[in-house]
């Protein structure tokens, strides 16, 4: 905004101030109604512009902690969800920090395997995005072994309920046979 000021020419205080608040949101202005209400008499813009910064950057830092440590892996693979944090956090926050911050948004099998890797953030996600692709790979295998064991079942129990009918039948048959005799 001072720049803005600087190129239209805008030197008076009070103007600042009135320019500021102008041109927020109507939410936000409502959000800084305290702010406005307590307006010194003297430099009120440095006054607004130091209230606006604190209380933006208040909510900034929520927000950020908010993505932070809430952000889920859905979908994502793990390396994803690590670089999509590293760009919210900026500088904020060191590698070791926002590590441990992705490794709990990962899954509780997969925690213990990537705390205990060092490196590189490229190294870690890898084997986080491994972790997940191994669970991903094997139940399918599973599925295959669990269906073809109940197609062996289902097999067996035809079997055994041919079996059956056809012996009930036989002692039907005896039966008669022997009436009639």
């Amino acid at each position: 905004m001072e720049f803005r000021f600087t190129a239209s020419g805008i030197t008076a205080d009070k103007q600042k101030t009135a320019t500021v608040l102008a041109a927020l949101a109507p939410n936000d202005l409502s959000q800084l109604g305290d702010v406005i209400a307590a307006l010194p008499q003297n430099d009120r813009f440095d006054y607004v512009k130091q209230k606006i910064i604190e209380h933006f950057a208040d909510s900034e830092q929520q927000w950020l902690n908010w993505v932070l440590s809430e952000l889920p892996l859905g979908d994502k693979k793990p390396s994803e969800l690590f670089f999509e944090m590293r760009r919210v956090a900026g500088n904020t926050l060191g590698d070791a920090a926002l590590k441990s911050l992705w490794i709990k948004r990962l899954p509780e099998f997969a925690q213990p395997v990537v705390e205990a890797s060092s490196g590189s953030a490229a190294e870690y996600t890898k084997i986080a995005d491994q972790q997940l692709n191994r669970v991903k790979s094997t139940p399918s295998s599973d599925i295959h072994e669990l269906r073809a064991v109940v197609m062996e079942l289902g097999k067996k129990f035809d079997k055994l309920t041919t079996r059956s009918r056809s012996q009930s039948r036989r002692r039907t048959n005896i039966r008669q046979t022997s009436r009639q005799l």
